[in-house]
């Protein structure tokens, strides 16, 4: 009996999320991307492949990322959410095992996702930004990672790539 009143309200959860943007991202994805020679990158080509799904209760959208790249391949997870109360989407991503995360809030409007951050060394701030666009059938996505030292009077372009929807 307990088990019967539970699956409606998580058919809602789940129709619910099958309508957030953050919906997009969900399946298997390949990238391949060309990083630039920069104070916060090296030149090199990389791809990777993602997968994305919801957790059992709809709640969170869950990524798991192995990327190849010159250093060898890693392993990359990202955590996305909703936050009906200030209604923003933030992530949180953990960028190789063992390594300290890293998260925020993203813009989303329509199919474009912006996740923004900033770090501090030796008393001097540097913005980053990751911007991914969908297209409108939702089966790929560009992106562009780029970081500001002048408060993002200019930026400079560390990553460019391509993400496409795997079919099978």
């Amino acid at each position: 009996m307990v088990a019967a009143a539970l699956w409606p309200a998580s058919g809602l959860a789940q129709a619910r999320h099958e309508e957030s943007p953050l919906a997009l991202y969900q399946g298997r994805w390949t990238s391949t991307a060309h990083m630039n020679d920069t104070a916060f990158s090296k030149a090199q080509e990389v791809t990777a492949k993602l997968s994305c799904s919801w957790t059992g209760d709809h709640e969170f959208l869950v990524c798991d990322q192995i990327i190849t790249d010159a250093r060898g391949t890693h392993s990359q997870l990202t955590v996305y959410s909703y936050n009906p109360d200030d209604k923003s989407y933030r992530y949180s991503t953990i960028p190789s095992p063992g390594m300290p995360g890293m998260g925020g809030k993203m813009e989303v409007e329509g199919h474009r996702f912006v996740y923004s951050g900033s770090s501090e060394q030796n008393g001097k701030k540097t913005l980053f930004r990751t911007t991914n666009l969908f297209s409108a059938a939702g089966d790929s996505y560009t992106f562009v990672a780029e970081f500001s030292t002048d408060e993002g009077a200019h930026w400079t372009k560390m990553v460019e790539g391509t993400t496409k929807k795997k079919t099978t």
